[in-house]
């Protein structure tokens, strides 16, 4: 189609749409946000539904009103294998893939459309590796170690493995090392944390994945073994629990 414009003034208004870099940007921190937001689009597109429509399947509530998105933030990620559909939305696939990671997303099927990537169209699979990594910092609320699932808290928790950690120290988890020791309440000085696995039964394949928790660096504890005598909780003190 061939248009001629003649030259002259020109008068009138456009209808400018909301930028889908930004619109994918903002449904994605409110969806991991902890209040409900409003967001006003003006218009949307194909992509944006995409992305709105993966963060569901997230566990994110979206209600769509005619100019306007409602985010209620994701509460928990579904047990069951999250199928993410982004479409021909290259950005919803490139926004989508590291949020599953930080969300600790177990299995995540993406789908894309064959019209637009038919190189890449079929089935991508997220899966959480079983080997932990060398170290990895800890922050409260829920955390993987490989595949084991670590909630740290403020509250105290039955069963949880309870350490002095102050708020502006770091926490970290490692799997154990041999030159490893740590100093139990009730020992006369510092042991092996190999003999110490040893002496309570636990096989040599369950060690490799076993966490090692640190404060600032320093061992503080081993999951199954105890805590440091220079980590013990106090009543007084800021004090971490740790959930497996």
């Amino acid at each position: 189609m061939n248009i001629t414009i003649a030259p002259g003034p020109r008068t009138g208004s456009i209808r400018v749409p909301a930028s889908k870099s930004q619109a994918h940007r903002l449904l994605i921190c409110a969806a991991l946000g902890t209040h409900p937001v409003r967001l006003r689009l003006n218009g949307r597109s194909r992509d944006i539904d995409a992305t709105a429509a993966c963060l569901r399947a997230l566990g994110a509530e979206i209600e769509v009103q005619d100019d306007a998105l409602t985010v209620s933030p994701i509460r928990a990620v579904p047990q069951s294998p999250c199928h993410l559909f982004c479409g021909e939305s290259g950005s919803t696939l490139r926004f989508l893939l590291p949020v599953c990671g930080a969300l600790g997303e177990p299995k995540a099927l993406f789908r894309a459309a064959e019209i637009f990537w038919p190189l890449l169209a079929g089935v991508l699979t997220l899966a959480v590796t079983e080997t932990p990594p060398e170290e990895t910092a800890l922050r409260e609320g829920e955390n993987f170690f490989g595949a084991v699932r670590l909630l740290v808290s403020r509250t105290p928790a039955a069963g949880a493995l309870a350490l002095r950690c102050g708020r502006r120290q770091v926490l970290t988890a490692r799997c154990w090392r041999r030159d490893d020791r740590l100093m139990l309440p009730d020992s006369r000085g510092e042991r092996s944390v190999k003999r110490l696995l040893s002496e309570r039964g636990i096989p040599p394949e369950k060690r490799e994945t076993l966490p090692v928790f640190c404060v600032d660096g320093a061992l503080a504890a081993v999951w199954g073994v105890g805590v440091d005598r220079r980590f013990l909780p106090e009543t007084s003190g800021e004090n971490l629990y740790i959930t497996m």
